[in-house]
């Protein structure tokens, strides 16, 4: 019983020792050597010095206490301070064989970071240090496998950590931040097997700069499936502290943005693989984005985005929502045409190679994306005139937007610029392969809002215009299509000035286009409906010849080439690619409706405007394209001035130049055309109408061949004219009809069934100043340097020449006046009545047009035409007779006061004429014949001719008071000389000029022949005798002169100095050798009265010259002696005849005896008596006529 005292005090006090030591060294000794393990172990583990400031121990409730715990750092600064650690182990740690931890407090923790410029951090070396020691050997980390090893089992109850706070220094980013209010609770963690399915709360917040966050997590750490659930919430993140880290370009500055985030994530883990799903939401607020001169670029008040359960792991973050509200964006164009906005965005960097490894696309999806209220600000400096607008409100909805491979989602838009415009636009697009479908709307579009894009551009002002319009639109490249296809397009005042004028070219109330379509992959285009209503349209060509709306297209500054320089043509031009040439737009229009328009054009390039007003102009038309075989159809209706209508109407392909139209013209005022001709045709249209009806067919095909043809009628009524220079009548005409019209062209063939002119009348004048007004009328007044070359090029001729074919030409009704003011007093006369026709006029080289004219002169003188032509045939063929009877001559008195000095008493002229044309060759007999034309008292004329005129009538005259005359006309018409007109009038002076001059011409030929030869006979050189030819010549005379018994003969011998003088000395030496002959052999020749005239013979020529040279007195040639020198016997005769002296009075002897021998022989012929011929003294001929042989003149007085 003592033993078991003794035992039990021995227990006791056994017990009461150890809990004594226990409690010593608890109390006491851990502690000390605790606080001075820790701080040598950190120390050297660290590299850092380590204060400790006091420990505790209570090993009865199993807590330790560190307070005051200092990590100093290199720089002598605080690196990790902790005011208080507290730990309480719990004893339940004995019962189930596992760590057991209570409680773990940590009481305002600090750290403090810093990251160095080199990218180091203040505990670097710590990191490199600990790596040291895990690799002893150098051995590579991670190479132990530690998949399966058992998770040591402990349980943590209660841990916090109270205000922690962190400072990190971002040297290498100039930048700081701060942690405070840090607090960290987790109240239970196991990792015990029974407890690994029990999930943890921990409970995390803290304030990041400004910035609140809360990070709650729920996770079975140690399971197997890792289940964990985490939600944190960010607030109030201003992220201007986090510049530096955002990739903005240097050039833009994030003036704000507060952000914040309310996230949601469950992870867990099956069969090694981890699942990760977020959701929640993310903020972001007050956003201002400034460019590099501090202006406003990219403003917000709002932007968040919804996530709905994403697994972000697995490569899907889905979006439910996305709002951007209430953004203003400011897009800037400089005078160099470069947007601002490309200023800020960084190039492109491709990407870098994935060595051969697939790169898994992330997958997003966007259930509903939205900006709401936006703003877009547009400023525009790179036109002339600046432009800016504002688009707001700007609404956008991209809904079901789906990002991986592919792109694709819906969406709508709709905006309002600053001048009311509205544009709105919804559909689905798909990026692979890209597919896309939608509509698009417009509505209130001001085209001159916009002028700053065209000004610079075209020489035109859109002062107004609004343009609405609505359209579907389909692209599809895996269906290979691209289509548009609206539903209205209407464009309402449009007005289209020329700024260069100021003056208003278009302006038009209304065009509407409806159903049209476009398919943009095989090039078609379907306009639809057309419908347009009383527009204005004013087209000016001014005085260069160029047309407003042509040159209001163009820039202003646009210089024009007056010529097109030559292209020069390549052999064999190089192709630039082989690729197949693209096709043409197919165009299709369905209808086109246009109503009530107006169109005036003005053409300044005419001495005088032409203003041409087309009004109330109407037009339909449907079904034209530009491509295969159809013909679209046409009509239009339009005003033409006052009274004149055009209508119009047929089948059109243009295409094909293919076209089939029926005309109707009616009422044409031609005078409002007349500038066009004014300039070449001197007259002044006072009134007339064109009128014109039929079919216009045109087929330019080149399979079946090209054809342009007209067939119809076509009239001039009403028309008249007058002289523009006398204002007196020119050309007037009651109508000038054309029936029958068939006109063609490839090959030109012009046929008509009758050509009617009907009560017609022209005035034909000569002004006092002596102008013809048929040639001033057509003379133009074009300057030289327009003129038409006076060498133009030849031009080529057709293949083929016109067909022309002409049924019936009629006249009816036709006066002509001609009026002589020049001439005083002045001359009038007038042709009557004129009417005729011409049948069966031809091209056709066998064809022969009958001709039948007819009119009257002065109501007494009728005048026909007869005769059959064909004027239109390569070779030209006429046959024309025309007879003019009865004029009355005393009516052109003035001309022969003017001209010839005399009036005209009395006298009729007839004129028979006949004209025959073969091809180039001319035959007429111009047959005219004067009765009793008697010229009347002399009248004093400056213009007036000093021939005796008097003399050529009497000439012309024959017995019974007739003068007939008959003027053949022979040439070529192809010889430019020959003009048939000119010539006979030209005949007609040179006759009576001839008839004067040299009357022997023309009264021979009135007596059967003879001409000018009757006015001299010829002599022998030094002979007097009348020779035998000459008789019947000088019988003709005597004839003359016996039917013009008032005309007087005048006989004039003409002797010629030199050869009538050697004749006379050849004479002369024949009678020296004949006399010499006479004195020695008279008795040897025949028996003669005369034998000195006997021929000699040349023994005796040569005998007796040596005799009678011999016989001369003369000095004759002698040699170098002084002896007489031998010469020739032809020497001997020239010295004899040049020794034989004739004179003057020899050769003037020698011409009144040829005179007197003329005399004697008209006498004897008893047809003119003797007092009718008178002698004339002799005259030698003329110098230059040296070789004339000697004659005898008649002159007729």
């Amino acid at each position: 019983m003592a033993m078991r005292k003794f035992f039990s005090k021995k227990i006791i006090v056994i017990l009461g020792i150890i809990i004594l030591l226990y409690s010593l060294a608890g109390f006491f000794l851990i502690p000390v050597l605790g606080k001075n393990i820790i701080r040598d172990k950190l120390t050297k583990t660290l590299g850092r010095d380590v204060l400790i400031e006091k420990m505790s121990v209570n090993p009865f409730s199993l807590t330790t206490g560190i307070d005051g715990l200092k990590i100093i750092d290199k720089n002598k600064e605080d690196f990790v301070s902790v005011n208080k650690i507290f730990i309480n182990l719990s004893a339940s740690s004995l019962f189930i064989l596992a760590p057991v931890v209570s409680q773990v407090l940590i009481e305002n923790p600090y750290i403090k970071l810093v990251q160095h410029p080199d990218g180091s951090f203040n505990f670097s070396d710590m990191m490199n240090r600990e790596k040291t020691k895990d690799q002893p050997n150098g051995s590579p980390a991670g190479t132990k496998d530690d998949s399966k090893k058992e998770i040591f089992g402990f349980v943590l109850k209660n841990v916090s950590i109270m205000n922690g706070e962190v400072d990190f220094q971002d040297k290498k980013k100039e930048v700081a931040h701060q942690i405070k209010d840090f607090s960290f609770i987790v109240p239970f963690l196991s990792s015990r097997r029974q407890d690994i399915a029990k999930p943890a709360d921990i409970d995390i917040r803290f304030v990041f700069n400004t910035a609140k966050c809360n990070l709650t997590l729920e996770s079975a750490l140690f399971a197997d499936d890792l289940a964990t659930k985490a939600t944190l919430k960010v607030s109030d993140v201003n992220m201007m502290h986090y510049l530096a880290y955002i990739p903005v370009p240097e050039n833009l500055k994030l003036a704000s943005l507060d952000a914040g985030f309310d996230l949601h994530a469950d992870m867990t883990r099956k069969n090694s693989k981890i699942s990760l799903l977020i959701d929640g939401r993310i903020d972001t607020a007050n956003a201002a984005i400034m460019g590099a001169a501090d202006e406003k670029i990219l403003s917000f008040p709002s932007l968040f985005a919804e996530i709905s359960p994403s697994d972000i792991l697995s490569g899907r973050l889905n979006i439910s929502k996305i709002l951007l509200s209430s953004p203003e964006l400011n897009i800037e164009r400089n005078e160099s045409g470069d947007l601002s906005l490309s200023a800020y965005i960084p190039a492109q960097n491709n990407s870098p190679e994935t060595d051969g490894k697939k790169v898994i696309p992330f997958a997003l999806e966007v259930e509903n994306c939205e900006i709401k209220d936006g703003l877009i600000a547009i400023k525009d400096l790179s036109n002339k005139s600046p432009f800016d607008t504002v688009i707001s409100p700007l609404n956008l909805t991209v809904t079901r937007l789906k990002v991986k491979d592919a792109i694709s989602g819906e969406f709508q838009v709709s905006l309002k610029t600053l001048f009311e415009e509205t544009l709105e636009s919804k559909g689905e697009f798909q990026t692979k392969p890209v597919k896309a479908k939608g509509s698009l709307s417009m509505g209130n579009f001001h085209f001159n809002r916009y002028a700053p894009y065209y000004e610079n551009r075209a020489g035109l002002d859109v002062r107004d215009g609004v343009l609405d319009f609505s359209l579907e639109f389909e692209t599809s490249k895996e269906e290979n299509k691209t289509t548009i296809t609206s539903h209205e397009l209407l464009i309402q005042s449009l007005s289209v000035w020329d700024r260069k004028i100021k003056e208003e070219m278009i302006n038009i109330p209304e065009i509407k286009l409806s159903g049209s379509f476009v398919d943009l992959t095989n090039r078609k285009i379907d306009i639809g409906g057309l419908f347009t209503r009383n527009g204005k349209v004013l087209i000016k060509r001014d005085k260069k010849g160029l047309i407003n709306l042509a040159e209001s297209l163009l820039p202003e500054n646009k210089t024009r080439k007056k010529a097109l320089e030559p292209v020069e043509k390549k052999d064999n031009p190089k192709k630039l690619t082989d690729a197949p040439a693209t096709p043409p737009w197919a165009l299709t229009l369905n209808s086109f409706d246009s109503r009530g328009f107006n169109f005036l054009f003005s053409d300044l390039t005419c001495a005088e405007p032409v203003n041409i007003e087309l009004s109330d102009i109407s037009m339909n038309a449907g079904s034209f394209r530009n491509f295969g075989d159809e013909k679209g159809k046409f009509n239009t209706r339009m005003k033409w001035g006052k009274d004149g209508n055009i209508e119009i109407s047929g089948e059109v392909n243009p295409l094909n130049l293919d076209a089939g139209l029926i005309i109707n013209l009616e009422k044409i005022d031609i005078k409002s055309l007349q500038p066009y001709f004014t300039d070449t045709v001197k007259i002044l249209v006072t009134e007339g109408n064109l009128n014109a009806k039929g079919k216009l067919l045109v087929d330019m095909k080149q399979k079946t061949g090209k054809h342009i043809g007209f067939s119809g009628e076509t009239s001039v009524t009403g028309f008249s004219s007058l002289d523009k220079k006398s204002k007196e009548d020119f050309f007037n005409c009651n109508s000038f009809y054309l029936t029958g019209l068939d006109i063609s062209l490839f090959p030109v063939e012009i046929s008509a069934k009758e050509i009617a002119l009907t009560d017609f009348y022209s005035k034909i004048m000569v002004s006092d100043s002596g102008e013809f007004n048929l040639s001033t009328i057509f003379k133009s007044d074009l300057p030289k340097d327009k003129a038409i070359d006076e060498d133009p090029e030849p031009v080529k001729p057709f293949m083929e020449k016109p067909k022309i074919n002409i049924e019936k030409i009629t006249l009816q009704g036709g006066n002509i006046d001609f009026s002589d003011y020049l001439t005083k007093p002045n001359f009038k006369a007038g042709m009557k009545e004129i009417a005729g026709s011409l049948t069966g006029l031809s091209s056709d080289e066998q064809s022969r047009a009958k001709l039948h004219l007819k009119g009257v002169h002065s109501l007494s003188s009728p005048l026909e035409i007869l005769g059959i032509v064909n004027l239109l045939a390569e070779k030209k063929f006429a046959e024309i007779n025309v007879s003019f009877k009865n004029i009355d001559l005393s009516g052109f008195t003035p001309y022969s006061s003017k001209y010839l000095g005399y009036k005209i008493e009395k006298g009729k002229l007839i004129l028979d004429l006949k004209y025959t044309i073969d091809d180039t060759v001319l035959k007429s007999e111009n047959r005219a014949r004067f009765d009793n034309f008697e010229l009347g008292e002399k009248v004093d004329s400056e213009h007036a001719t000093s021939l005796p005129v008097s003399l050529a009538i009497s000439l012309l005259k024959n017995r019974q008071g007739q003068i007939d005359l008959n003027l053949p006309v022979e040439g070529k018409l192809d010889d430019p000389q020959v003009k048939l007109g000119p010539v006979i009038l030209k005949m007609i002076g040179n006759m009576i000029l001839k008839v004067i001059t040299s009357p022997f011409s023309i009264i021979g030929s009135m007596f059967g022949g003879g001409g000018e030869e009757l006015s001299y006979a010829e002599f022998e050189f030094g002979g007097s005798e009348v020779r035998e030819s000459d008789y019947e010549k000088i019988d003709k005379l005597a004839v003359i002169l016996q039917e013009k018994p008032s005309v007087r003969l005048e006989i004039q011998g003409v002797y010629n100095p030199i050869r009538d003088a050697e004749g006379i000395r050849e004479k002369n030496f024949n009678d020296l050798l004949k006399k010499e002959r006479s004195k020695k052999a008279w008795y040897s020749l025949p028996f003669s009265k005369t034998p000195e005239n006997a021929p000699l013979t040349a023994e005796e020529r040569e005998k007796y010259t040596q005799k009678v040279y011999d016989d001369a007195q003369f000095p004759k040639p002698r040699d170098e002696k002084g002896s007489l020198k031998k010469i020739g016997l032809e020497e001997k005769k020239k010295l004899l005849i040049t020794h034989i002296n004739i004179d003057e009075t020899d050769l003037r002897s020698l011409a009144a005896t040829r005179a007197e021998n003329i005399k004697a022989y008209v006498l004897s012929t008893g047809k003119v008596e003797k007092e009718r011929i008178f002698m004339v003294e002799p005259i030698a001929v003329e110098k230059e006529k040296a070789d004339q042989t000697g004659r005898v003149n008649f002159i007729l007085k």
